[in-house]
C-alpha cells in the first residue's frame, strides 16, 4: 500500500482484497464477490462503496473493473 505504511483496512475491505490477491490471476465476477463477501446480500451501491474506500487507501488504479464483469487486482504495482 501507499508508502510502506500501515493503513488500517475494515474487515469487508481486508475480505475484499484477500479474495482479490487470492484470484490474482483472474476476473472476479460480481456473483463471486456477492457469495464470498457478503455471503449474497451484496447491493451495487455496498460494492461501490466498498471498492472506492480501498482504491483511497491503496493505488487507484491497482483495483480494475471488468466492464460487466466485476474486478481483478493489478499486482504490477
Amino acid at each position: 500500500f501507499k508508502e510502506n505504511s500501515l493503513i488500517p483496512l475494515t474487515k469487508k475491505e481486508l475480505l475484499f482484497l484477500n479474495f482479490l490477491l487470492k484470484n490474482h490471476d483472474s476476473s472476479i465476477s460480481y456473483a463471486e464477490i456477492n457469495a464470498s463477501i457478503w455471503n449474497g446480500s451484496m447491493t451495487n451501491d455496498s460494492l461501490r462503496s466498498l471498492e472506492r474506500e480501498l482504491r483511497k487507501k491503496s493505488y487507484k488504479t491497482q483495483i480494475k473493473n471488468v466492464s460487466g464483469m466485476g474486478y481483478r487486482i493489478d499486482t504490477t504495482q
